[in-house]
């Protein structure tokens, strides 16, 4: 199986874009990039696979304890009603920091790394939303049409 991404390049090269500075030029993923000046995987894309396990293993979790079993009934914070307060409290503290960073980004706020939190919030806000329109899924299937 070839490399995606090497980083070993002998002249310290990054992202060297095609036809290459060297007779080394490889280019297995048809990016237009030089292999072997390539960062083997971007943070973010390790983030997005994390948080997104993360966030639905919880969800599915706590949804299971507050609708499944008889442990909601005795634990105040896994009753149904604590379920849906949860998660729209994840829904909102999640949107919040997506939208001020985004705003103040697109007014040239930069003072702070603003495109790492919007990117987190926003990737987290993303996830919920969808686990909140799948739950929600057959009302608006069901959604009275004038």
């Amino acid at each position: 199986m070839a490399e995606i991404a090497w980083l070993d390049c002998p002249y310290g090269n990054v992202n060297d874009p095609y036809p290459g500075q060297c007779e080394l030029y490889t280019d297995t993923n048809s990016n237009q990039i030089c292999d072997h000046s390539e960062p083997p995987l971007s943070p973010m894309k390790s983030f997005v696979l994390w948080a997104s396990f993360v966030v639905v293993a919880l969800y599915f979790l706590h949804w299971y304890l507050s609708h499944k079993t008889t442990i909601g009934k005795r634990f105040k914070f896994l009753s149904r009603v604590w379920f849906r307060y949860f998660w729209n409290l994840v829904l909102l503290l999640s949107f919040i920091p997506a939208a001020v960073s985004g705003v103040l980004w697109v007014f040239g706020v930069t003072s702070f790394d603003f495109n790492l939190w919007h990117n987190k919030a926003g990737i987290i806000f993303t996830i919920v939303v969808a686990l909140h329109l799948l739950k929600r899924f057959r009302h608006i299937l069901n959604f009275p049409r004038w």
